[in-house]
């Protein structure tokens, strides 16, 4: 019963925080607390561990989430075939180094991840993540189908 009014405390906060962002980043915010209830339920994380766990899973979140923002802000808005040599150079740079850091803070997390829950449910973590995707991607692929279907 704690466990769970903790867990209700956290994503309250977490939704507050996101209304404060703004509209743009609430959807995303918001599926991310679904995608984090769904993981709780899967992982069965002791108390201990789900007390260390959690903060450590959501600064992940924030740190790759400012990657993607910080290399979007990089893109060129261009078309291919509009760009220079030069800039698809560059492009091609940024979207390498994109690609290393957020490895390199895959990699970090999860050396925190096994030091919290250990490499069991750290595997684990990572398959209900990517299930959790699938799941997600399957919605989406009924629903447009669902409404092609309408018109």
């Amino acid at each position: 019963m704690r466990k769970t009014i903790v867990w209700l405390v956290l994503s309250v906060l977490f939704l507050c925080n996101t209304v404060a962002q703004g509209k743009s980043s609430t959807t995303k915010d918001v599926e991310q607390t679904k995608k984090e209830a769904y993981l709780k339920d899967k992982l069965k994380l002791t108390p201990e561990q789900d007390a260390l766990f959690w903060p450590v899973y959501h600064q992940r979140y924030l740190d790759l989430k400012a990657n993607s923002r910080h290399y979007k802000s990089l893109k060129i808005e261009k078309k291919l075939s509009e760009m220079t040599e030069e800039e698809c150079k560059k492009q091609m740079e940024n979207k390498f180094a994109k690609d290393t850091k957020q490895l390199e803070i895959e990699k970090l997390y999860h050396d925190k991840f096994v030091a919290i829950i250990g490499y069991k449910k750290t595997a684990k973590l990572y398959k209900e993540e990517d299930d959790y995707k699938d799941e997600l991607k399957a919605k989406e692929a009924a629903k447009s189908g669902a409404s092609k279907g309408k018109k």
